[in-house]
């Protein structure tokens, strides 16, 4: 039904913080499983901490009939991302910001906990790239290559993040998937 999204960063001045953006915008959309159908942005500039230094909120529809709210604050106290997923009768909350490793936590039935993750009960090593998902993604890809099977994400399947990444450069207000 509804994903929200939202990165938080401190001290992140570049004015191209939108290409840091991509990773949450392909994120959601690889969690809602659908492509991006319309999308309205708008923009809160800080010009006194740098040229197009802004947070950047995004109001999502997707073809599947799905919602989203992203939010890319590049300029706050914290530095953690949570994203939360909202279905019938199932919310799910995944959270940076308890550990560098991470907490998911599903939810039911007015609030009930049937399910908690960890992010420390699911790796035995204090490594970035193994618990930032780069291991397991690196492995997957190297595999496909080996096995000669075309990996489930291609260049393709890329390209609509790409677009709404340039959206977001030129400081476009909207984008509609009719457009492409």
């Amino acid at each position: 039904q509804n994903i929200r999204y939202e990165m938080l960063r401190k001290m992140r001045f570049e004015n191209n913080f939108w290409a840091t953006a991509i990773h949450g915008i392909d994120a959601v959309k690889f969690l809602a499983e659908s492509e991006y159908k319309h999308i309205d942005f708008f923009y809160q500039n800080f010009y006194e901490l740098g040229t197009n230094v802004s947070s950047i909120y995004m109001y999502c529809t997707f073809d599947s009939g799905a919602t989203a709210q992203l939010s890319f604050c590049p300029a706050t106290g914290s530095n953690y991302e949570r994203i939360v997923i909202n279905m019938l009768d199932n919310t799910f909350e995944l959270d940076t910001s308890y550990s560098i490793k991470g907490l998911l936590v599903q939810k039911q039935n007015r609030n009930q906990v049937v399910r908690e993750i960890k992010g420390d009960d699911l790796f035995t090593a204090d490594l970035t790239f193994d618990y930032a998902g780069y291991y397991h993604e690196n492995e997957y890809f190297f595999n496909c290559i080996r096995n000669g099977i075309l990996p489930k994400c291609s260049i393709e399947s890329s390209l609509q993040v790409m677009k709404i990444a340039d959206c977001i450069s030129r400081r476009a207000s909207s984008y509609d998937s009719l457009w492409d």
